[in-house]
């Protein structure tokens, strides 16, 4: 059973936005009229989710009455998965017809035919055309319906983008055409996924950093995009769940996937240099600090000003939190505002085809053919080895530091972090080693020793900043600026906050993570 790799984009689209798609100039350019089909499609795996686990989808697909059995596997890239599929007459999966597939690797699995049962299905209503676009087939296919597992359901409004013969570079073309015309936003969450979070009751709930494993034997390329896709899938799902006025969770965890998304950009850096880079950092920042203000709302809200508000001993304290309250309300309509707007489609829709065909990619491959290229191992100790004694040379005498420049050494620190998370599993750099695990844990130590220090500066700018701002006329001003005095000089013990972060610091200069030859002189 031949592996035929699968090209394809996915966008979320609101229904009354559909017309606008039909009906755009693009569509003119099919070779024949739109066809509409029912799929119903029912997702199968074990009890434990066996399958899934292993990065493995399996599926019959009912396409008005013709079924199709399928395998998918992820890859580095999402847009690029392998898939194995045949005509079927049964209801259930036959495994012994796909022995040639990655499924078939599973065979030490116990029992694992009897264990695989249905867990969810996907019921859409497709409206699909194909596309001549530059030198490329692409269909085009509009899907309206609902996942359903275990009797919970979400809508499903999208569409999908798929290579069927050419090249990639004019399937994200297509994308950017269709994306400044009309309201798509771009979707790395498949419909299998949306099934196992509904099954799992995760669906709209913020999410964790994924820990993508990037392997020693990986390319940079691979692992690049790797990293960049995982950090972009975690922004889009938290960003997803997030709601003004809801969960506040929502604003953090797309805040860490995004930097997440930076600083993997900027770990390659050197790899991945062209034309579109520096507009596409440069648009983050727009979206990051969007997320930084509403974050700090939260935090500030939640920890400070809420709690401050039921102390009677605060005068004007609940007056204060009635004030800020507004200003996080402010905060987070403007980040639903961002993320309706053109500007995060396009950036979406950028990022995404930089990712996966970027100039950057020929670049690297073209440099110098004939030499072989450095091992992902090598390439990360060096980067690794090149941070850390920045941030060691940087730090001495953090104590004396003022708070400007330890900011900037609680920056590196989180840099620092998010590269060792990085390669962690990769061998020869971090698995398994006691050293990489004492600098994760002195890193982690410094930054929330010093992130306590910045909190408290952060917080007495703000109120200060409010206290300016403040017009005489209103009558709780008064009331308000002497709550905001009491909170602004509720400081932290300076002294001991510095001594944990200079006992943090010790710990990562003294780690000699990456081999005892490469301590810092």
């Amino acid at each position: 059973m031949p592996d035929e790799r699968e090209y394809e984009l996915k966008f979320s689209i609101a229904p009354d936005a559909v017309p606008a798609l039909t009906s755009h100039p693009t569509f003119a350019l099919g070779r024949s009229a739109p066809t509409s089909a029912t799929l119903v499609s029912t997702y199968f795996d074990t009890p434990d989710q066996t399958l899934r686990r292993h990065g493995l989808t399996l599926r019959i697909r009912d396409k008005n009455g013709a079924k199709v059995e399928t395998v998918k596997q992820t890859s580095a890239s999402t847009l690029d998965r392998g898939e194995w599929e045949f005509e079927t007459d049964d209801i259930v999966p036959s495994l012994e017809r796909l022995q040639e597939t990655p499924l078939g690797a599973l065979k030490h699995e116990v029992d694992l035919k009897d264990r695989i049962a249905p867990v969810f299905t996907v019921t859409v209503e497709r409206t699909t055309k194909m596309l001549r676009w530059g030198e490329s087939d692409i269909e085009v296919a509009i899907d309206r319906g609902e996942v359903e597992a275990d009797g919970r359901h979400i809508p499903i409004s999208e569409i999908e983008l798929e290579l069927k013969q050419g090249r990639p570079t004019d399937l994200f073309d297509l994308a950017s055409h269709l994306v400044h015309d009309v309201a798509l936003t771009l979707s790395l969450v498949s419909k299998s996924e949306r099934g196992f979070r509904l099954l799992d009751r995760t669906w709209g709930h913020p999410v964790k950093a994924a820990r993508p494993v990037l392997d020693a034997d990986m390319t940079q390329v691979a692992a690049v995009q790797t990293l960049l896709e995982a950090c972009l899938h975690d922004l889009l799902l938290n960003l997803a769940a997030f709601a003004p006025g809801g969960d506040i969770e929502a604003v953090h965890r797309g805040r860490v996937a995004l930097r997440r998304l930076r600083a993997a950009m900027t770990l390659f850096e050197s790899r991945t240099e062209d034309a579109k880079r520096e507009p596409l950092r440069l648009e983050l920042k727009w979206l990051s600090d969007l997320l930084g203000v509403a974050r700090d709302c939260d935090v500030f809200q939640s920890e400070i000003f809420d709690p401050a508000a039921e102390d009677p001993a605060i005068l004007g304290a609940r007056d204060l939190a009635d004030h800020m309250r507004q200003k996080q309300r402010n905060a987070h309509a403007a980040l639903a505002e961002g993320l309706r707007s053109p500007r995060w489609r396009r950036l979406l829709s950028d990022l995404i085809a930089w990712i996966a065909d970027g100039a950057w990619i020929t670049h690297h491959a073209a440099a110098d053919p004939s030499a072989p290229e450095e091992t992902l191992a090598d390439f990360a100790r060096q980067r690794l080895r090149s941070r850390w004694r920045s941030l060691v040379r940087k730090g001495r005498g953090l104590g004396e530091l003022p708070p400007h420049e330890r900011h900037l050494i609680r920056i590196r620190a989180k840099k620092l972090r998010y590269a060792l998370e990085f390669f962690e599993e990769v061998t020869g750099v971090g698995k398994g080693s006691k050293s990489y695990k004492g600098l994760q844990r002195g890193l982690e130590e410094l930054q929330a020793s010093l992130g306590l220090l910045h909190d408290h500066d952060a917080k007495h700018d703000l109120l200060h900043a409010e206290c300016l701002g403040w017009d005489p006329a209103n009558a709780a001003g008064p009331r308000i600026m002497f709550a905001a005095g009491v909170l602004s000089g509720a400081a932290p013990d300076t002294d001991m906050v510095l001594k944990k972060a200079t006992a943090a610091f010790k710990i990562i200069r003294d780690s000699d993570p990456f081999r005892s030859d490469l301590t810092p002189r």
